[in-house]
């Protein structure tokens, strides 16, 4: 029997039976990866649930099985804990928010280091940043198209004033009625930004909501398959003053 050590990203987990589950996790070693895990749901069993929540941070050690594709989870436990998230609504909501887009997006069943790198230390800076993260979905949104192959192009300028979605690029031209000018220029502020710059971005709340509007169908064009994001609501009321 052959074992696998990895770090990996718990992106779901489903009901297999009264005690067991199957885990959904994007891996450092093979990227998206199905386990199943034995026992987890006994009272007196020696995991606990919470280390198999969403977007937890986890080591976890596998091993594999001639009679099923599922591997066996053999160990898991805690890579890096979060210390504020449970204990703030509103980084708990944008989480999840996260959580379901990660869902959608990562589907290769293969290794992609500086994918899961970026995904990685992205939670652990999240987790320990202090100040306001109304805007860190924007800016993590956009990173992340940079790993999936669609990153855009940032040309802004006063001849090329709005951002055509399917191009990935500002242009000349409106192809949006709905788009503002200033949501535009918000979108290029972004492009070149990074974490480090978090605390002096300020987004006003209506330019905010409309570029997560933006990305949202952004993401809708350039991912196959890309549906409604449900947490959508959630993050908007949470993200409101």
């Amino acid at each position: 029997m052959e074992l696998c050590t990895t770090r990996a990203i718990i992106l779901r987990q489903i009901k297999y039976s009264e005690s067991s589950l199957i885990i959904k996790a994007y891996t450092e070693q093979s990227g998206l990866q199905s386990y199943l895990l034995k026992g987890i749901r006994k009272r007196n069993g020696k995991t606990g649930m919470a280390v198999v929540q969403p977007m937890a941070l986890v080591r976890l050690v596998s091993s594999s099985s001639l009679k099923s594709d599922l591997k066996m989870i053999r160990e898991i436990y805690t890579e890096t804990p979060y210390y504020s998230v449970p204990f703030d609504p509103i980084k708990s909501g944008v989480l999840v928010f996260l959580n379901e887009i990660l869902n959608q997006v990562l589907l290769e069943e293969v290794s992609n280091a500086v994918l899961f790198s970026f995904l990685f230390h992205s939670l652990e800076f999240f987790d320990q940043y202090e100040d306001s993260v109304a805007n860190f979905h924007l800016l993590f949104l956009l990173q992340l198209s940079k790993y999936l192959g669609f990153f855009p192009k940032n040309n802004y300028d006063d001849t090329h004033p709005w951002f055509d979605l399917t191009q990935g690029e500002f242009t000349s031209y409106k192809s949006s009625q709905e788009q503002k000018e200033e949501v535009a220029a918000a979108l290029s502020r972004l492009l070149s930004t990074g974490y480090s710059d978090l605390p002096s971005l300020w987004v006003p709340h209506p330019i905010r909501a409309s570029l997560n509007a933006l990305l949202l169908d952004y993401y809708q064009y350039h991912v196959p398959g890309f549906r409604e994001v449900k947490s959508l609501e959630v993050l908007r009321m949470i993200l409101s003053d």
